[in-house]
Formats: structure tokens, C-alpha cells, sequence
């Protein structure tokens, strides 16, 4: 008899215990559906159009999830043109042993819009972003880590067997990218890619300074932002590419006649073999290149720890020609404003 009285305030306990975490578990599927109406509300009030599907609770009992469908985001902010992004299903997830994280699975076929191309379909085997929580603060950090990304149509991707992007919303909004083992697709009009068709990394780390005004007008924006001191600093650019291995940093912005212009400081390892193999694909002229070998050569040093020679070199971006020094490179396009119109709709 002695066990049974013994038992009966231990099952109280545990039923105590049970009930305390059904509720935790239900106030923290509360506070994850409010904080998703409260961004939503962020996101509308600074220009996106922002629609979902009826969100469905689970989780329980270790985790405070939402499963979302047919998310959709689309805004005439960003780069010219807007921005427009759909997803069929898309998880929110916070562990209640970790309840300063939340998890955000991206499930399925996804379509995204940059400016006035057509919709690039994305796909990847894991799609993952980990977002900081703090109370009361809305989120302006997001990492989002994806593997056996597949970008693009079929015949037409660009593939990464993993790529990391982290966003950071400040007074100047970061970016920073990375690459792995990336393959592009053909060149436009069917052609090779100079430097062969695989990029091993890539690397960018970037600060967008100035006004971004959500005017439907892509020139206009421009304007505001240029005449905001808008400029786009490159803090980070790192490639290895066939030959070229590829270090530095570049700030751009827009002239009067709203096409880019900037500088930049690189250092530069395979320096030659780049150069030809760019003469050969006919991205610079012959001409340029051996012009550019002669003037890197003289400025080449070897490393004091061994390794192949280096050299540091200044870039200028004006007129729309790329020059090192007084050497023209090649001739950009001419950047037409009134053509960076689309639809926002996703």
C-alpha cells in the first residue's frame, strides 16, 4: 500500500509536468504564427506584396512548428526591376531547447525573378536558413545554406555543390556569398566559357550604401539612389576560376548618364595564362592582352613563402571601358533603364 500512496504524487507531478510543457508548447506555436504576421507586416509596409497559404501547427512535443504552402513574395525594391520569389512549401521551425533560432526549411521547386529577366527555377537537395531570434526585435539576419543547388532551366543551370548567402538588414543592408564547385551552363549564343565551363569557389562579401527607393520607375530609383551617394562596396571578391585566382575588393556606383562606374584593387596569381585564354575566346583583343602580359610581368612579384608570382591591380570602370592603367580591357554594354520593367507579380 506503501508504493500506491507513493505513486500518486508522482503521477500528479508527472501530469503536472506534462500539462506545463502542452502549454509552453502551445504558447511558443502562438509566438511563432504571431511573429510570421508581424514580418508579413514589415515586408508590406516597406513595398512587398507578400501571400501564403493557411499555415498548419505540429511539432510537438520537442518543437513549435509551421508548415506553410504556396509562399510568394514579390516588390519593386532591390535590384532595377524588383524581385519576386515563390516557394510550394516552406517550414518554420523553432526547438524549444533552442528558442533564440529559427529554422526555415524551403521544400520543392522554387521560382525566382531579378530585375527584368524571365523566372529562374531553383531547386536544391537541402534548402536551409537559420534566423536569430530576439524578443521584442524583428529578425535582420538571415543564413540560408543550400546543397546541390540547380539554378535555371533545363539545358540552361548553373550548378553549386553548396553555396551559403547571408542577408543582413542594417543601415547599410550586407550581403555575403559563397560557392563551391560550381558549373555553369553554355555561353551565350552556344559559345564555351573562356575559362572553362567550372569555377571551384567563389567568395563576395558586399555593403549597399544609399537610398532604396520603391518607386515603380527603375530609373527613377536609380536616380534617388545615385543622387543619395548610393554606392555598392565590394569589402570581399575572391574567385578561382581555371588559371585565375582572384583576390580583392571594388566600389561602383552610377554616373550622370546612369551607367556604372567604380575601381578596384585585385590581386592576381595565373595573371598570363588568363589573359590568353581570354584572347582566345575572344573576350578581350589580342592586342589588349599582350599589352596587359607585358605591364603585369614588370609589375609581378614572387611571394616571400614561394608559390607562383603575384601581382597587385588597379582597375577602373568609366565610359563603360574596363582599363588597367591606360590599358582599355573590353567595352561593357550600355546599361538601358527604360527596358529594366517587369511585372512584380511572381
Amino acid at each position: 500500500m506503501r508504493w500506491r500512496r507513493a505513486a500518486v504524487p508522482a503521477m500528479l507531478l508527472l501530469a503536472l509536468l506534462a500539462g506545463g510543457h502542452f502549454l509552453l508548447w502551445r504558447w511558443a506555436e502562438a509566438q511563432l504564427q504571431q511573429g510570421l504576421a508581424q514580418q508579413i507586416g514589415i515586408w508590406q509596409a516597406r513595398g512587398w506584396r507578400v501571400t501564403h497559404g493557411t499555415p498548419e501547427r505540429g511539432g510537438w512535443p520537442l518543437h513549435a512548428r509551421l508548415t506553410v504552402p504556396t509562399v510568394a513574395l514579390a516588390g519593386a525594391v532591390g535590384p532595377p526591376g524588383g524581385v519576386a520569389w515563390s516557394a510550394p512549401l516552406v517550414v518554420l521551425d523553432v526547438a524549444l531547447r533552442h528558442p533564440h533560432r529559427l529554422v526555415v526549411e524551403i521544400e520543392g521547386r522554387q521560382l525566382l525573378r531579378i530585375g527584368p529577366g524571365p523566372a529562374i527555377p531553383v531547386q536544391a537537395e537541402q534548402a536551409r536558413a537559420v534566423i536569430p531570434l530576439e524578443p521584442g526585435v524583428p529578425p535582420d539576419r538571415l543564413d540560408l545554406a543550400l546543397t546541390g543547388l540547380r539554378a535555371g532551366p533545363p539545358g540552361r543551370q548553373v550548378q553549386a555543390a553548396q553555396a551559403t548567402l547571408s542577408l543582413v538588414e542594417q543601415s547599410s543592408p550586407s550581403v555575403a556569398l559563397t560557392a563551391e564547385a560550381l558549373t555553369l551552363p553554355p555561353a551565350p549564343g552556344g559559345a564555351a566559357w573562356a575559362l572553362g565551363e567550372h569555377i571551384a569557389s567563389l567568395a563576395l562579401a558586399a555593403d549597399v550604401i544609399g537610398p532604396l527607393s520603391a518607386a515603380p520607375d527603375p530609373q527613377a530609383r536609380a536616380e534617388a539612389w545615385r543622387d543619395g551617394g548610393g554606392k555598392l562596396v565590394l569589402r570581399r571578391l575572391a574567385l578561382r576560376w581555371g588559371p585565375l585566382d582572384l583576390a580583392g575588393s571594388a566600389t561602383l556606383t552610377l554616373d550622370g548618364a546612369l551607367q556604372p562606374i567604380g575601381t578596384a584593387q585585385l590581386r592576381l596569381i595565373g595573371q598570363a595564362q588568363t589573359l590568353d585564354a581570354l584572347a582566345a575566346g575572344h573576350v578581350v583583343t589580342s592586342q589588349a592582352a599582350r599589352a596587359a602580359k607585358a605591364v603585369l610581368a614588370l609589375m609581378a612579384q614572387a611571394p616571400k613563402a614561394g608559390g607562383p608570382p603575384e601581382v597587385d591591380v588597379p582597375l577602373v570602370l568609366r565610359d563603360r571601358v574596363l582599363t588597367m592603367g591606360r590599358i582599355p580591357l573590353l567595352r561593357l554594354p550600355q546599361l538601358l533603364w527604360p527596358d529594366l520593367v517587369w511585372s512584380t507579380a511572381p
